[in-house]
């Protein structure tokens, strides 16, 4: 399994390489191309957005201003979509939104109405079934996606464990174990009596034998 921590590294990785190389984005939320026409030639320059007009995507990728439906001038909002923050990038504006309107029936009907105004390839209304925020689950619906990201997506863990079918996977030829214990009082006092009644048991062995050994010299020394 991905751990949580590596899969932030990845996203944080690709979204560094794609800022640090300018990519642009498609929807044009990092660069756009002004066109600056003179008598007799178009001159194209590379501009970088900027969002609540303080925050440049030049500079910082970690941008992000309230999404919504706009004017193609960008001065207005015709509405504000909740949950959603408009980053200088996809994969930016994912991360710091929320999911706050997919539990809200009006909002995302009058998603559907500005998109469909807006867009000649969608003229049908798609029909939407609203997440249930009344089912139980460890994630508030306004929590950030990136925060979901952090966890895999997953509501919880579940550990089912068989010995035998590990084996079973495995087939272990040989199988060793050993284990650390530490010595309790009553250990550490009955090794201590152990090796006391040793050592009673090997002086009363050696000290026959080194009195004899004395009696020897002190005669030897007598006698001569």
């Amino acid at each position: 399994m991905l751990n949580p921590s590596r899969l932030c590294q990845i996203v944080e990785r690709v979204q560094g390489i794609t800022n640090g190389n300018t990519f642009v984005s498609s929807y044009l939320l990092n660069w756009y191309w002004p066109l600056h026409n003179t008598s007799n030639q178009t001159i194209v320059r590379a501009h970088a957005g900027a969002l609540n007009d303080s925050c440049s995507c030049e500079k910082h990728r970690h941008c992000v201003q309230p999404g919504g439906i706009y004017s193609s001038t960008m001065n207005n909002a015709y509405w504000i979509m909740p949950g959603i923050r408009v980053g200088c990038s996809i994969v930016e504006t994912w991360l710091n939104s929320t999911l706050e309107c997919l539990y809200n029936q009006a909002c995302i009907n009058l998603l559907q109405v500005y998109v469909s105004t807006a867009s000649v390839y969608i003229s049908d209304v798609i029909n939407v079934t609203v997440l249930d925020p009344v089912l139980p689950s460890r994630f508030a619906t306004n929590i950030m996606i990136q925060e979901l990201v952090n966890e895999l997506f997953i509501e919880s863990f579940q550990y089912e464990i068989s010995y035998l079918e590990f084996y079973n996977q495995c087939a272990p030829s040989v199988c060793l174990y050993t284990f650390g214990k530490r010595s309790n009082f009553l250990i550490i006092i009955s090794r201590i009596l152990a090796l006391w009644g040793g050592l009673t048991v090997i002086f009363g062995f050696l000290a026959p034998c080194f009195v004899k050994l004395l009696f020897k010299i002190n005669a030897y020394r007598k006698k001569n």
